[in-house]
């Protein structure tokens, strides 16, 4: 019997260096999306994982910690939340890796805004959802560099 038997999700939060308060209430929120979405589906909360950083890279120390705790209870079928998908990352490439890398560490990717499964439909809006969030941070760092 594992000692997380009853601990079957954890969340990832993910927030952009912004002014502190502002991250700090952002984190909450998607923390707090995330919890409620484990209360209503039966999961329990074992660890919550963060990052103040940028989206378009795997190397973030609060992603590191989580896939390492995917790998250390692959029997136990973690339920991976995220608050939406430009949370863990804001780029097809990094996203897709992100995605294969908590698969292949047993964990399942859940989200209380989006179904996040196999189906053809859902793998489409998935895929244009981060194609936008990739979108999104390009314009925003186009938009920096004329001001």
């Amino acid at each position: 019997m594992s000692k997380f038997e009853n601990k079957d999700a954890v969340i990832y939060c993910r927030v952009a260096s912004i002014g502190e308060d502002c991250r700090d209430q952002r984190l909450h929120a998607q923390e707090q999306r995330c919890r409620d979405y484990a209360q209503q589906n039966g999961y329990d909360v074992a660890q919550v994982f963060s990052d103040h950083a940028s989206g378009n890279s795997v190397d973030r120390p609060g992603i590191q910690a989580l896939l390492t705790f995917l790998r250390s209870h692959r029997s136990d079928e973690v339920v991976v939340l995220i608050d939406d998908v430009s949370r863990l990352a804001r780029s097809m490439t990094t996203y897709m890796t992100l995605r294969r890398m908590i698969d292949g560490a047993g964990g399942k990717l859940e989200s209380p805004s989006l179904q996040l499964d196999e189906s053809p439909d859902n793998s489409l809006i998935e895929g244009l959802l981060v194609a936008v969030a990739e979108y999104e941070e390009n314009k925003a760092r186009t938009s920096e560099k004329r001001t």
